[in-house]
C-alpha cells in the first residue's frame, strides 16, 4: 500500500526540546567524532 503525505522535517521548537546534534563520520574507516550541540567540534575532528 502507498499514500502520498505532505511532510515537513525541521527542528522541534516545543519549549524545553532539545536542540539538534552534530557528528561526523569518515566514509572509509567509520571512525565518527563525538556528538555535539555545535558544528565546530564535528568538523574540527574531521579535518
Amino acid at each position: 500500500m502507498i499514500r502520498h503525505a505532505d511532510r515537513t522535517v525541521g527542528p522541534d521548537r516545543e519549549p524545553g526540546a532539545p536542540g539538534p546534534v552534530y557528528e561526523a563520520e569518515c566514509t572509509t574507516c567509520r571512525e565518527s567524532s563525538e556528538a555535539a550541540e555545535r558544528p565546530t567540534p564535528p568538523e574540527d575532528w574531521a579535518r
